[in-house]
């Protein structure tokens, strides 16, 4: 978009909602917040590198500039020749602009007080906006430092530009269709004309954008708009029967890409006691290369002879592929009116991501689920030597333990070796270690001398592997056994230093 005359800079407004609300769709695109790059805004000329176009951005005193963008004066002496240019990559449904003069802390006192824009949506063809009265000039600033903000009625889709909005994200670039015709109403002349179509009006309207994408729809009764001081039947584009001999008019959509459309919306008026109803059938051709595709969508709404209210048809489109859409809408009543139509499309079929990109995000995704696995792994591995152990436990510690004296074959301190259970009961105690099923180990000459019956606190036997002849051992209470490390696992539990 060019803005002719700005000293400041300024930011834009718009929509991606496939019906908008005008109302909400003020948001700030990124000259402030710095979302635009640099490389994106150009400008005429500059009066010096402090005062370059990328400096021209709403409420930024940015230090390595003077505080604005400022035209070279001596170069353009017309001041409407001079722009600052934003491009937005994407097409974007514009409302309000705001521009704001430059202050520098009191060193600056320059403002635009006037300006006009225009705007493209391809970078190639450019048009000059204008209100609904047919108004190009914008009021501008007053003072050097108060942003002042401007509606922009009707709003404009463009690419090139930057103000408050939201991206336009119909893709739909310009529509093609008969201009719309006059009404005698009563001895009232009602205008159903496109009068803010930004294209071109020969013979049809061809290669723009109007009434029909400006985020407005008409009331239920088309004598009244929404815009107070227009003439009757200024919200609605509309066409008469008898202007068609073929009982209908065609209309063409050409978006920005191809895409998966599943539906469009149209709203039209059902006035049918002024000889307005809804549109009878709706049949659409689609294109993705230079020829239209042999099979259309035919669709009937129902018919309702009960309500004039006004209303949004959805006319499904079967996800079917293209970059062009033509509809034929056929006449239901002498008068048929439209005052918006919006399209719903899914992912583009012909998208292709960056390859280097793509290379980078799956890498980082293996790498987060390796990562993943190896916590799990080690949870579930922890998880299950957890409980190993606790069953391990459970089936040693509640049993009696045998004293075996070491220390004539190693001269080791004694040690306590756990003996396999034979009984849980806490009454009663093992009677020997040869009733556990296996015989003792046979690299020691060693006589397992039969533990004594246990009173109702068990004491412990003393076993001898080596003085197999000696019988006097006694009994140790286990009370005072005091354990200092463990030595080793073996065949009947665990072996503990004393």
């Amino acid at each position: 978009m060019k803005c002719a005359g700005l000293e400041r800079g300024f930011d834009i407004i718009c929509n991606n909602f496939a019906l908008l609300f005008v109302e909400v769709c003020r948001y700030p695109l990124g000259m402030t917040g710095g979302q635009i790059q640099d490389e994106d805004i150009s400008a005429s000329s500059q009066w010096s590198e402090s005062t370059a176009a990328r400096f021209g951005r709403l409420d930024l005193d940015n230090s390595d500039g003077d505080g604005a963008w400022c035209p070279d004066i001596m170069s353009e002496p017309d001041g409407l020749k001079a722009y600052l240019q934003v491009d937005l990559r994407s097409l974007y449904f514009i409302t309000l602009v705001g521009t704001q003069g430059r202050h520098a802390d009191g060193m600056g006192n320059e403002f635009a007080q006037k300006y006009r824009i225009s705007y493209s949506r391809d970078g190639t063809n450019w048009v000059g906006w204008h209100d609904r009265k047919g108004r190009q000039v914008i009021e501008g600033n007053k003072n050097a430092y108060d942003v002042v903000l401007k509606d922009l009625e009707p709003p404009i889709i463009a690419r090139l530009v930057e103000l408050y909005g939201c991206e336009w994200l119909d893709g739909l670039i310009a529509y093609s269709l008969p201009d719309g015709l006059q009404m005698f109403y009563r001895g009232m002349d009602v205008y159903f004309n496109d009068s803010v179509y930004d294209g071109a009006s020969a013979e049809r309207l061809s290669k723009g954008l109007g009434q029909l994408t400006d985020g407005t729809w008409g009331l239920d009764d088309f004598l009244h708009s929404h815009i107070y001081g227009m003439w009757p039947g200024y919200d609605y584009v509309g066409w008469n029967n008898k202007s068609f001999p073929k009982g209908y008019i065609e209309m063409f959509f050409d978006f920005d890409r191809i895409r998966n459309f599943t539906s469009i919306k149209v709203h039209c008026n059902n006035m049918f006691t002024r000889g307005v109803r809804m549109f009878r059938q709706a049949t659409c051709f689609f294109r993705s290369g230079q020829e239209w595709e042999s099979e259309p969508v035919s669709f009937r709404p129902a018919v309702d002879q009960v309500s004039q209210r006004a209303r949004f048809i959805t006319v499904p489109l079967g996800d079917r592929t293209a970059s062009a859409i033509k509809c034929r809408f056929h006449f239901a009543d002498l008068w048929m009116l439209f005052s918006e139509v919006a399209f719903q499309s899914g992912d583009d079929p012909t998208h292709k991501v960056d390859d280097s990109n793509t290379r980078i995000l799956i890498g980082c995704l293996v790498a987060i689920i390796a990562i993943l696995m190896t916590v799990i792994v080690i949870i579930l591995w922890r998880q299950v030597w957890q409980k190993m152990l606790e069953k391990v436990t459970y089936k040693i510690y509640p049993y009696d333990l045998v004293f075996i004296d070491f220390t004539i074959y190693r001269g080791l301190q004694p040690v306590l070796l756990i003996t396999s259970p034979f009984t849980t009961r806490p009454s009663s105690c093992s009677k020997g270690l040869a009733a556990a099923g296996s015989d003792p180990p046979h690299y020691a000459e060693a006589d397992i001398i039969s533990l004594q019956e246990c009173s109702d606190k068990c004491s412990i036997t003393a076993v001898s592997l080596f003085t197999a002849t000696d019988s006097s051992m006694k009994e140790f209470p286990r009370h005072k056994l005091k354990f200092k490390e463990k030595l080793g696992e073996g065949q009947f539990g665990e072996v503990l230093g004393l």
